[in-house]
């Protein structure tokens, strides 16, 4: 009997960061998995990255946008591709990562193990392979802090539960996050209108979770951040940057979604005031040198 293999679309969204690009499919070349197809969706890149893309690796599947769709509008319409081309899976990763070689088959396993359940991965550091960057995270809205990253900078020889092939975790995001297909029937796309660059994958999954599917992360399935440091303005340009995780209205909007009731005016006062905070310490320190 021939056992069907899972075909899963592997969507990357992209934008002008072509070595970045480039090194990720050079990784994604020894993943080990028999039934992929990479979609590079280029949202607009003036630095040849489709061009180069399609000269070394032509069988990566490439669509292009018009430099609007952002991280959540590329991802949608590369899942769409991937959903119409008949894939099983889908997996939303970013760039910056390189993947382990069992990473993928480890992820697919564990999600047939585990109907229904969107699957996370274990993100190492890049630099430090050994230190946790995540394994998933939970909510807390604590402060100015609305998530907390499970294990950050812990060693995970000395971390517990190794054993375990999935840990449930209350949220993942999209880098490296396998999504059965019927998630997408049965909860939409990413909300590419309200959070078009961040919030938007930590949204679909409580969408996800609150339709009824389990969020883990597999503990097996390795990827290494290679992501650049301070990638995100810092003081008030955070607050008005759409790259920055605390631009106010994403912050807002996902509050009024998914903060606690009778906290949210708080919450988004907290964020607003920790980079004001943080505003003012760059200039005193630069001021005082």
């Amino acid at each position: 009997m021939i056992v069907k293999v899972a075909k899963v679309g592997v969507v990357v969204p992209v934008h002008n960061r072509l070595e970045i690009t480039l090194r990720f499919l050079e990784s994604f070349a020894n993943v080990m998995y028999d039934n992929m197809e990479i979609i590079i969706v280029d949202d607009g890149s003036t630095d040849g990255t489709s061009e180069a893309v399609s000269r070394r690796f032509p069988k990566v599947k490439i669509i292009r946008g018009d430099g609007t769709l952002w991280w959540a509008g590329a991802t949608n319409i590369g899942i769409k591709y991937a959903l119409d081309q008949g894939a099983d899976f889908i997996l939303t990763i970013n760039d910056d990562v390189i993947a382990d070689q069992s990473f993928l088959s480890e992820l697919v396993l564990q999600s047939q193990n585990n109907p229904d359940t969107i699957l996370g991965s274990r993100i190492m550091k890049g630099s430090n392979p050994e230190i946790v960057y995540s394994v998933g995270g939970n909510r807390c809205f604590s402060g100015g802090t609305f998530f907390t990253l499970n294990r950050h900078n812990q060693n995970w020889s000395e971390a517990e539960n190794l054993t375990e092939a999935i840990i449930p975790v209350d949220i993942v995001g999209g880098r490296g996050t396998l999504f059965p297909r019927k998630v997408f029937d049965l909860v939409g796309f990413f909300d590419a209108k309200n959070f078009p660059q961040h919030c938007a994958d930590y949204d679909f999954v409580c969408r996800a979770k609150a339709a009824g599917f389990k969020v883990a992360v597999a503990t097996e399935s390795i990827l290494e951040d290679h992501g650049p440091e301070n990638a995100h303005p810092k003081g008030l340009a955070a607050l008005f940057n759409m790259k920055s995780p605390q631009h106010w209205r994403t912050t807002w909007l996902f509050l009024q979604r998914w903060g606690p009731a009778g906290k949210r005016y708080w919450l988004f006062f907290r964020q607003i005031a920790s980079c004001i905070c943080q505003e003012y310490r760059t200039r005193i320190h630069h001021e005082t040198k």
